[in-house]
Parts: structure tokens; C-alpha cells; sequence
């Protein structure tokens, strides 16, 4: 028989009552940022400050100053997933700009609200009567001292923190300028001096350079290690966007560019995280891949060393690449020839006051010693932090640091770290790991406000689990292989504390759905009832919110009718039996709706078909049109310098399927019949409409003649699900209503004349110019018979109610669709004249804004030129409402 709990009572709130809670981080880099935010979107009722001892945020970029500081990965996949950055200046983007960057997201977002710099916390001790950490704090300004106490204690320092001097004798008799690249003096004059930089890891790499270029400087580089300097990553992606990868630079054209495309933007992010995430395979000891990129990356290191042995000698490893780090070296081979430089991996003896002396005996004067000799990653936080029964850190991770998932330390209860031990990663996007585990942190503060946790303790068992699981996986990979690392700590054969035992996906995917079970829960219920946060028994949602919220269209999760004859394998297979092929498309101005040829009815029933919902209209951000002409685009052949343009058209099809579309429109004509590529393609756009990802429009081209599909039924089999059919011939009148294809004669349908296209199902208007005609005076370049039935259209218009009034040449509607007219004079011509007959029938021309999009016009209009002179891709001209990622909330909601 279960006993009741005869102390228990209800709470008088609801079951949504978030529990008051005090947190505080430490750190205002990327993760104190970053986590920071998404407790200002994701949660409310908690109190909220972050520490930071440095003056200004951005934590370890405002550390480092050293000469040539810059990101070593690449720009675009080394920022806030939520705030892509298309300005950046270089695709290994200078020190100065990312914290610059930092600084701005962290203001925008509302971040510094709850920012304290320069404030470094000194200890927390846990209170195990309170359940609270009770925190003590150093005003650097005024070195007063003070308490904080705090639910929750986030560790968001990362690992790279504590400098790791170098152990050698005499460090500190040396009486000329000692600095470590991880605190550079930057009042200090390094011209005209003698230098000695110890170590070659990527602070090393990147220090050498720019010391070498200076006026006067002689230069003498200590190694004790060789090292593979890897070249740039990324370079596929540079030459899909049509770059050399030896030219890193990006210039303002190309920043405003990707800024005014943010779907190429998103295009060329994804290569590079794809890149990155690839090389996994490489740190497979034995792999093929780790044996071709070992191969690959000494003969880049010769051809960068113009074959010299010294430097060959040196620096060439005989482990695997990987086992340290793999820098990216822009310069730092080419440095290493010149005549002020002076490599050397004799071993040093002792610092003297003058210099140093190596283990040959020989004597080095020096004005500069730089230490390049990064981080101690084996070191706890420097604050001192007590747990329960009086654990401090220090104690506990010794041996080796170790924490379940690089987050939580048995012991030290409502304690989080992002960045902790083995988080780091040997490839693949680390800022996105920071993320999934700033993301885990709020769903730790979630479940403790919303179930009245008081305390959340990981389990001692998982942490020795994970670090099993951990000595196991590294026995199968390069990182354990005989080479000095600071992945372990600088020791060869130790444990490896810094690298996550997997990929950056393996490591994404461990961090997405918590298991709550690891962890040991302590109610803050009086009673110890763990149901004590269900409340009342009401719901906020009748006083304050939707009380059928999950009736929403948004919420509602529809499944797929489980019909025999509907599921994807039957009708695939019956499908690719039709053997009918389509022609895909890209037109000349990439992604333009043409004249009045299929492709525009195509777009057409697409936006008819989302704005005509049972459930409401849809939203369509965006169209895609797999039609590609051939000879249409030779123009852009020609833009791209390159002769690529492949015999079949349909070729272009898997490029044109990595765009994320809500709809696709596919051309099937005569020609398209001859396409072998589209065949290949043909179950994964089937694919697409049969898993309800993106609706297909299928357009029946008039040149089809008597090949006409007639068989209703694979007509109707393609019309199931998220596809639909458009018969030009039969259908094209009937979609673009009274105001019609401009000029009815088939044989003039091929030379794209102007029309106007307003279907009466939908509140959208589509025009399209011709580049047939030159624009003249009065607009006589516009045939009889098509202005003539423009004008009917017009007249019958001005009956029509308010709302498709308005909807007439909207200029935007271009920019809803994601698909825009090619730019011409005849473009800006002709939509002169449409919106004079605009204003004629009364519509609301007022909200169009002209002036302004032909100011934009003439300006892309110049760049296009631009971009055709110097040989760059032509700017595609396409647009999208939404985001890459869905921004947080504004910070006010708090």
C-alpha cells in the first residue's frame, strides 16, 4: 500500500509556472554570449548576470593581439548561427573583426544588459543546506569585492584560458621583452629587433609571418616538434564561388553580394561546414582517407617550401596529420625561405638575461622573446570552485579533467560548463557544438523551473562511463599516435582531454535530446512530491494565452494518407513506368519568370496552390524553376569565363536540387524528352512531392505536339499528393484569367511578349517583359493585339474588388516568390507602363515604393555589367523573406 504524503499541499499556480531562478556566467566569449541570448528568448523568470574579468567582450579575442591573429578556420562557418555575418573581409577573418562582431551581436541581441566586464569571479562554493552556490566577485575597476549567490553556475570560460609558458630554465632572468601571443604587449615596437619565436602551433603560424615582413627584424623560429601545415580549408567552396583559393580576400562587391543573396549566402556556408564535417574519416588511424591526406599535405608542404630540405626536415612529421592540430599556414612556409629567418629545432638549453642558449652550446642574442606556446587546456577553472563536502575542482580532476559530455562533474551540482573537458573538435564546426551544449544548458534550466527541481547532479557512474567510452575511441584514431599535442596536454601518449570522442554531427546529434536519466533530481517541493509543479490543476493558456492552441495549422502535425496505392515505393515505381522526361530549368537571368512560355503558368498554379489553402493561405518564400535552356545560357557561360555548359541540360539539375524550395516547377517539351540526366533525377524530385517536402508543378509544354501525354491516368497519378499539372496549351488561359498571354498566336508564345498574368483565384500578379523588343517612346514596342487586350484586362479590373486591386503590379511580389525579372531597360519600360495603367484603374500604386526599386535596379544593373567585365558570376537575383535560422526573440520579452 503506497503511504500519502501527508505534508503535501497544492500550489495555488498553474502547471506552465516557471520557478524563479538566479543564474550566473562566467564569461562573455562566444558561449557566455551565445547562451546568454538564447536565456533571454527560451526562458523567463530567471535572474541573470554574467561575469567577465577582460574590459569588453569577446573572451579569448580580446585576449589575443598578437601580429597576424586571425581565425584559422574559415570566416563564414565561425559565427552565431543566428546572425551570419556577410561582411566579413577575408575568408580567414582577422582578430579585430570578430570581436568587433561579437561585440555587436552581444549589443543587438540584448546581451550586455546582463553583462558585467571587467568583474572576475574568484570562487563559488556550494551551499548544500540552500542549494545554492554562493559566489565571490572582484570589481577590477575598483578592486572592491563582493557576494553573489546563484541557483545555477554556467562555466562558459571555454578551455582556452590559463597561457602555458614553456618550461625552461631562466625564463624569468631574461631581461629583454618577454610576451606570449596570448598577451601581447601592443605598445611594443618589435621593428628593427632581434626576435625568437618558441613554437609552432597555430599562434606560432600565424606570428611568423608578420614578424618576418617587419622593417629590420631578424628572426629565429625554435621548434621542438614537427608539425603538418595543412593548406587552406574551404578551397572548393572558394571556387564554387568563383575565387581563386590562393585569393582569401573577400572584396565590398562580394560582401554585398552574399548580403543581397542570402540563399547563396546559406549555399556557401553549407559547403563549408560539409567540407569540414567530411574530414572526419581522416582521423581514422589507417583510413584511406587519413593516407591520401597524408600524401596530399606533404606534397603541398614541399611545393610551398620550394623544396628545402632544412625546412623538409624540420618540420615534415612522420605521424599522421592530425595527431596536432591541423593549421591552415597562409605565408608561414614562404616566410620560413626568407633571408631574416632562421629555423632551428635544436632544443634549448637555458634563458640567459641576453638571449638563450640551445643545447649545441651555441648562443642566440635576442631583443624579443615570443612564446607561441598556447593554452594549458588540463587546467581547472582559475576561479576556485568548491563542491559538495567541501570538493574543489583542482582535487577532483586529477589525473586529467574529465566531466559527462564535456558539461557536468559529479560533486558539483548546478554546475554547467561550455567549452569543458573533450568538446573541442579535430574537424568540423566547433561554434556549432558551443551552441548544442548552450542549448542543452537551457534545457537543464527549463526542467528545474517548470518541475520544481531544486538540484541537478550528474550521475558518478555516467561521468565513468563516458570516460571509458572515450579511452576506447581514441585507441582507434591518430590523436593517441606519438606526437606532442596540447589535445593531451602537450604529453605524448596521455589521455586525451580537449578533442570530443567523435564527429561534430556525432556530436550534435549526442547533445540534441538530453537523457534526463543520467542525472540525479532533487524536488524543491517541501513535501518531496516530485508532482509538486503540476499546481492547481489550471493552465495559463485560459487566462492568459490560446486555450486551443493545438488546433494551430503550425501545430497540427498531419500525417500522410496510408493508402495502399499512395505510399512512396508504389508510387515511384509506377511513376519512372510513365518514362516521360522533363527538361529542367534555369533561364538566362537565373530564376526569373520568363515571358509567357510554361514556366510562368508554372509559378502560377505554384502560388495558386499555396494561396487557396483549406487551411488558409501559405506561406511561399520561395520558387524554383528547373527549366534550363541551353542556349540561354551561354550568356552566362561567358559571364563564368569558362566553357562548362554541358551537352545535356539537364546536367544542371543535382546543382539546382541543393536550393531548400518550397516549390519547383519542371518543364516537360520535346527537347526534354533527350534528357537522360533528368532521369536519374526523377525519383528524388518525386521524393520531394511524396514526402510533402516541396510541391512540384509539372508544366506540358506547347511544343509537345501530338506527343502529348492523353492516358489520364498517369496525368492523375502525378496529381496526388504535392504535384500538379499545367497543359499549357489547355490550361494557360485559364490561369492567367481575363488579362491574359497578351498575344494568342502560337507562334509568337516563343518570343516571350509582355503580359500581364492575373489569375482571379489568387491576389497575385506576375509581369514579364520581353528582351525581343526595344523600348521606344509611348510604348510602341508593346504589339497592337497585346496592349489591346491589356487594356481590356485593365478596364474589367476596375471592377474587380479592393484586394486584387492592390495586388496588381506590386513590384515585391518578385521578391515573395524568391524569383525576380531579368534586368533590362525593357524591364524598367514596361512596368512603367503597367503601373501608369495602374494608377488608371485605381490601384493602390502608393505602397509600391517605384522610385526606390529603380534606384535598386540601376544600381544592380551597374554591377551586373561589372560582374561580366571582370569574369565573376552574375549575381543571381534571388530573395527570400525568411532567415537562415529563426532569430531569437527581442530580448525585451524577457
Amino acid at each position: 500500500m503506497v503511504q500519502s504524503h501527508s505534508t503535501f499541499s497544492l500550489k495555488d499556480s498553474p502547471v506552465e509556472n516557471q520557478r524563479p531562478l538566479r543564474v550566473v556566467i562566467i564569461g562573455a566569449g562566444f558561449c557566455g554570449i551565445y547562451t546568454t541570448i538564447r536565456i533571454i528568448q527560451r526562458l523567463r523568470n530567471v535572474d541573470l548576470t554574467v561575469y567577465d574579468m577582460n574590459d569588453e567582450v569577446s573572451g579569448v579575442w580580446w585576449l589575443n593581439r598578437y601580429p597576424g591573429l586571425a581565425c584559422d578556420i574559415p570566416s563564414y562557418s565561425y559565427q552565431f548561427s543566428f546572425a551570419p555575418n556577410p561582411y566579413w573581409s577575408s575568408l580567414y577573418v582577422p582578430g579585430p573583426e570578430i570581436r568587433a562582431y561579437m561585440q555587436d551581436v552581444a549589443e543587438r541581441y540584448g546581451a550586455m544588459r546582463f553583462i558585467k566586464v571587467s568583474h572576475k569571479v574568484e570562487d563559488a562554493t556550494w551551499d548544500e543546506e540552500l542549494n545554492k552556490w554562493h559566489v565571490n566577485v572582484r570589481n577590477l575597476k575598483t578592486n572592491a569585492d563582493f557576494k553573489d549567490t546563484a541557483d545555477v553556475v554556467i562555466s562558459a570560460r571555454g578551455g582556452l584560458n590559463k597561457i602555458a609558458w614553456p618550461r625552461i630554465e631562466g625564463l624569468g632572468d631574461f631581461e629583454g621583452k618577454l610576451m606570449h601571443t596570448g598577451g601581447w604587449d601592443e605598445s611594443y615596437d618589435p621593428r628593427n629587433k632581434a626576435i625568437g619565436v618558441v613554437g609552432n602551433g597555430s599562434s606560432g603560424i600565424q606570428v611568423v609571418p608578420s614578424l618576418q615582413r617587419l622593417q629590420g627584424t631578424q628572426l629565429w623560429c625554435f621548434v621542438r616538434s614537427p608539425t603538418w601545415v595543412a593548406p587552406g580549408f574551404g578551397d572548393s567552396a572558394m571556387r564554387k564561388m568563383g575565387k581563386d583559393p590562393k585569393d582569401t580576400q573577400f572584396s565590398k562587391r562580394q560582401q554585398q553580394y552574399m548580403a543581397r543573396h542570402p540563399e547563396e549566402f546559406l549555399r556557401i556556408r553549407k559547403l563549408l561546414e560539409d567540407e569540414a564535417a567530411r574530414m572526419h574519416p581522416i582521423s581514422i588511424r589507417g583510413s584511406e582517407e587519413s593516407i591520401l591526406a597524408q600524401k596530399s599535405i606533404a606534397d603541398d608542404m614541399r611545393r610551398r617550401s620550394a623544396n628545402n630540405e632544412d625546412i623538409i626536415n624540420i618540420l615534415l612529421p612522420r605521424f599522421a596529420p592530425g595527431c596536432r592540430r591541423l593549421t591552415p599556414g597562409a605565408n608561414y612556409l614562404e616566410a620560413l625561405q626568407e633571408d631574416n629567418v632562421h629555423l632551428t629545432n635544436q632544443g634549448i638549453k637555458r634563458i640567459t638575461p641576453r638571449g638563450l642558449e640551445l643545447t649545441s652550446g651555441q648562443h642566440i642574442e635576442l631583443d624579443l622573446l615570443v612564446c607561441a606556446t598556447g593554452y594549458d587546456v588540463e587546467a581547472p577553472p582559475e576561479f576556485n570552485l568548491i563542491g559538495k563536502g567541501g570538493l574543489r575542482l583542482a582535487e577532483r580532476w586529477k589525473p586529467y579533467p574529465e566531466a559527462y559530455l564535456g558539461m557536468a562533474v559529479d560533486g558539483f551540482p548546478n554546475f554547467v560548463m561550455i567549452g569543458g573537458p573533450n568538446t573541442g573538435l579535430g574537424s568540423g564546426s566547433l561554434t556549432s557544438v558551443f551552441e548544442a551544449q548552450a542549448n542543452y544548458a537551457v534545457k537543464l534550466l527549463r526542467k528545474m523551473q517548470k518541475e520544481d527541481y531544486a538540484t541537478f547532479e550528474v550521475d558518478p557512474k555516467r561521468v565513468a562511463d563516458f570516460g571509458q567510452y572515450i579511452e576506447e575511441y581514441f585507441k582507434r584514431t591518430v590523436f593517441t599516435d606519438d606526437c606532442s599535442s596540447w589535445y593531451k596536454t602537450g604529453r605524448s601518449g596521455s589521455r586525451i582531454v580537449w578533442l570530443w570522442p567523435g564527429s561534430s554531427n556525432h556530436c550534435l546529434e549526442t547533445l540534441r535530446s538530453p537523457r534526463w536519466e543520467d542525472f540525479n533530481w532533487k524536488s524543491a517541493d517541501p513535501a518531496g512530491n516530485c508532482f509538486g509543479w503540476l499546481g492547481n490543476g489550471s493552465s495559463i493558456t485560459l487566462t492568459e494565452g490560446d486555450p486551443s492552441w493545438f488546433l494551430d495549422p503550425d501545430v497540427v502535425d498531419e500525417p500522410c494518407e496510408p493508402k495502399p496505392e499512395k505510399i512512396a515505393q508504389a508510387r515511384i515505381k509506377a511513376v519512372e513506368d510513365a518514362e516521360m522526361a522533363l527538361k529542367p530549368n534555369l533561364s538566362t537571368k537565373v530564376q526569373n519568370l520568363r515571358g509567357c512560355d510554361g514556366t510562368s503558368p508554372g509559378i502560377v498554379e505554384a502560388i495558386s496552390v499555396f494561396t487557396k489553402s483549406d487551411q488558409g493561405p501559405q506561406q511561399l518564400l520561395s520558387i524554383t524553376s528547373l527549366y534550363v535552356d541551353k542556349m540561354a545560357f551561354a550568356d552566362e557561360v561567358k559571364a563564368h569565363g569558362a566553357a562548362y555548359l554541358p551537352d545535356d541540360p539537364g546536367a544542371f539539375m543535382p546543382l539546382l536540387l541543393e536550393k531548400s524550395s518550397d516549390a519547383y516547377v519542371l518543364h516537360y517539351s520535346e527537347v526534354a524528352m533527350k534528357s537522360p540526366e533528368w532521369q536519374a533525377n526523377y525519383g528524388k524530385i518525386m521524393s520531394l512531392a511524396q514526402t510533402q517536402t516541396s510541391y512540384i508543378v509539372i508544366v506540358l509544354d506547347h511544343d509537345l505536339g501530338e506527343q502529348r501525354p492523353t492516358e489520364k491516368p498517369r496525368i492523375e497519378l502525378w496529381q496526388e499528393g504535392h504535384v500538379s499539372i499545367v497543359d499549357f496549351v489547355a490550361d494557360a488561359e485559364e490561369l492567367y484569367g481575363k488579362c491574359l498571354l497578351g498575344c494568342k498566336d502560337e507562334s509568337l508564345i516563343d518570343s516571350s511578349l509582355p503580359v500581364v498574368a492575373l489569375s482571379k483565384r489568387i491576389n497575385v500578379e506576375i509581369a514579364c517583359p520581353s528582351e525581343s523588343y526595344s523600348s521606344t517612346e509611348n510604348f510602341s514596342w508593346i504589339c497592337p493585339t497585346c496592349k489591346a487586350e491589356l487594356d481590356e484586362g485593365v478596364k474589367e479590373l476596375q471592377s474587380e474588388d479592393a484586394q486584387i486591386k492592390q495586388a496588381l503590379v506590386k513590384f515585391g511580389v518578385y521578391l515573395k516568390a524568391g524569383a525576380m525579372v531579368a534586368y533590362n531597360d525593357t524591364t524598367i519600360a514596361y512596368l512603367d507602363y503597367v503601373i501608369e495603367r495602374a494608377r488608371q484603374s485605381g490601384a493602390a500604386v502608393d505602397q509600391i515604393e517605384y522610385e526606390t526599386l529603380k534606384a535598386a535596379y540601376e544600381s544592380q544593373k551597374k554591377e551586373i555589367e561589372e560582374a561580366i567585365e571582370s569574369g565573376d558570376p552574375e549575381p543571381a537575383h534571388i530573395s527570400k523573406d525568411r532567415p537562415d535560422h529563426q532569430r531569437p526573440q527581442d530580448s525585451e520579452a524577457f
